[in-house]
């Protein structure tokens, strides 16, 4: 069974939040101690309710990496606790059978938007899927550094900078112009939970874990004339200043914490205050991350599971919870897993008005609560209208299920995704409020990178579509980091290309990409094998980046390496990984440099 957060939140993104929180003890703590130069992570749980703070488990966690338009953001690394995977060309991404905290912690940094991060609960066994809306990084202002200023956004948010306060990122000096990519989060908004980060999980500084409930957000990051990431200089603060709405001001306390967005473990944790002054809350802060500020409550932890009145599981529902006081603060929001299941944490005491939306409407609503300890529901029956179930198998070109891969049904302009078992069969039930009479199906193999031909089939209220036969090569793409900052992904000329060394007479693979039509952002890498397995990089990379179109080269000797996980006949596919250091052509610039590929062998 899956557990998904409900989020009561009200968080700035810089993000800076403010917030009111629900709490409990830390208990029993295991987690191995961090480095010196590291915070431990955070120990949460519920006594009597879960098991010893974050056993490593087994499970699957599977989803879709989207803009706040909902189009897929193809090319993105997802990173899970050491494991990454690349998004394909739907956005969707999947970890199978990984070992991993029952806490999981999701992130994705993607260039020309804030980091995405999502925190789930999970339980041994279960298969997860979940959504990672994705920020626009835009500039909103700017002010130079020398002067300091004040960056303001239409509804007021604004940040006010003190002279001579900025550095880059490295606290090196920096001067010249600072430039602001600030967005707003309003707390009244229903689709909050899909784009704000983490979940609201928190530890205040007298060890209290708490539940945060959000009165506003704002995303920030600092930006030097060439790109470069800049922070408050050591010692300074800036004051933020975040503007209530009329419904958000009735219940907002003279002053609350302030809380940040820890983004190395994905929790809360206190810094500061904030008080109320007119319609606004300020607060002062010496980093930039995510903020919030908050009061506390007690929490406890709910489960429960959604059946079809035949007894199905219900899969891939959206779940909402409002609470009855301050209700018009925002909603918590979950997705039930492949059980059906649904859990998270929730504050004590109050009772909840319960949703179930499919196709954007409710199906389903009902008053629960209060609860004054953990609590699983009974089987919440939910009549699904116009019910329609679809099934069938993926199965590769040799007729062998595909064990790691998913069903896209698209109907009534809307995407679905379902996650194949083990044996490659998938379910999906549904309401078709939409009226359509058809829908379209695609087969997607993850592990092989391939896809099925899309195919179209009548509605009714039992289609089993039989086996689904995925064959046709899909995402080809490269995706690179360097100092471990935002991912760059090239689309379009992908190719690797198979030679022999002149002089030794031993193969060497050139590793080809480049945007095409622009021409831009264009990667070289020469790779000394030609098999699965680790090869060293000695004898160069070249990459000119689209946002600066400067060349960067390789120095033969540093370590840099690159593993190729797949190698096929010429049409087929060569995929992996490479990580090591790069520097210009003088050698007085080094940088780290990790990505991973798929690309077409054309020799």
């Amino acid at each position: 069974m899956d557990i998904k957060n409900f989020y009561f939140s009200f968080p700035f993104c810089c993000l800076i939040f403010l917030t009111i929180a629900s709490c409990k003890k830390d208990v029993d703590p295991i987690d191995p101690p961090a480095p010196p130069t590291q915070e431990n992570e955070i120990a949460y749980n519920v006594p009597g309710f879960d098991e010893t703070i974050h056993p490593m488990i087994q499970t699957s966690i599977g989803g879709i990496v989207t803009d706040q338009s909902s189009n897929a953001i193809s090319g993105a690394v997802v990173n899970l606790e050491g494991y990454t995977q690349t998004t394909d060309d739907n956005g969707v991404f999947y970890f199978k059978d990984v070992n991993i905290k029952e806490r999981a912690y999701l992130t994705t940094d993607v260039a020309g938007y804030f980091l995405g991060s999502k925190a789930l609960w999970t339980l041994a066994n279960s298969s997860n899927f979940t959504e990672i809306q994705l920020m626009q990084e835009t500039i909103v202002g700017s002010f130079s550094e020398s002067a300091g200023g004040v960056v303001t956004m239409p509804n007021n948010s604004s940040v006010k900078f003190p002279a001579s306060a900025i550095v880059k990122a490295d606290g090196s000096g920096y001067s010249g112009q600072v430039n602001v990519a600030m967005a707003y989060l309003d707390p009244e908004a229903s689709e909050l939970p899909k784009y704000m980060p983490g979940n609201l999980d928190a530890s205040s500084t007298d060890g209290s874990n708490v539940l945060l409930e959000t009165f506003g957000m704002l995303a920030l990051e600092l930006l030097g004339s060439a790109g470069e990431p800049l922070q408050l200089k050591k010692g300074n603060t800036a004051e933020i200043t975040v503007p209530l709405s009329a419904a958000v001001l009735t219940d907002a306390p003279g002053e609350i914490p302030l809380w940040f967005f820890d983004e190395q473990w994905g929790y809360w944790r206190e810094e500061g205050k904030a008080t109320l002054q007119g319609n606004n809350y300020v607060g002062q802060v010496g980093h930039f991350s995510f903020w919030s500020g908050g009061a506390l409550v007690p929490l406890v932890q709910m489960k429960g599971t959604l059946k079809d009145p035949m007894g199905n599981n219900l899969q891939g529902y959206y779940i909402v919870l409002t609470r009855n006081i301050m209700s018009q603060l925002p909603t918590g929001a979950g997705i039930t897993d492949n059980n059906g299941s649904f859990s998270g944490s929730i504050p004590a005491n109050e009772t909840f008005v319960i949703e179930v939306e499919d196709c954007g409407m409710v199906i389903y609503t009902a008053t629960i609560g209060p609860f004054a300890t953990n609590t699983i529901l009974p089987n919440i029956v939910v009549p699904v209208p116009n019910n329609s179930i679809i099934t069938g198998t993926l199965v590769d070109c040799g007729g062998t299920p595909v064990i790691n891969g998913y069903a896209k049904i698209e109907f009534g302009g809307r995407s679905h995704i379902r996650i194949v078992s083990g044996g490659g069969a998938f379910s999906f039930s549904f309401s078709n409020c939409s009226g359509a009479t058809s829908f379209d199906l695609q087969g997607f193999d993850i592990a092989n990178c391939n896809k099925s031909v899309s195919s179209s089939h009548t509605i009714a209220p039992a289609v089993n579509v039989g086996n689904v036969s995925v064959c046709t090569p899909s995402t080809y793409y490269l995706t690179y980091s360097l100092n471990g900052g935002n991912n760059t992904t090239i689309k379009g000329y992908l190719v690797a290309e198979r030679y022999f060394d002149m002089v030794t007479g031993l193969p060497f693979i050139n590793l080809i990409a480049e945007n095409t039509p622009t021409g831009t952002d264009i990667f070289v890498m020469v790779i000394e094998g030609d098999s699965v397995g680790t090869f060293p990089v000695t004898k160069g990379v070249n990459i000119v980046a689209a946002s600066t179109l400067s060349p960067l080269g390789h120095i033969a000797g540093s370590g840099m390496t690159c593993t190729i996980t797949r190698f096929d006949q010429i049409g087929g596919d060569v995929r992996g990984s490479f990580t090591g250091t790069i520097a210009d052509s003088t050698g007085s610039m080094q940088q780290s440099l990790s990505g991973n590929f798929n690309v077409h062998r054309v020799f």
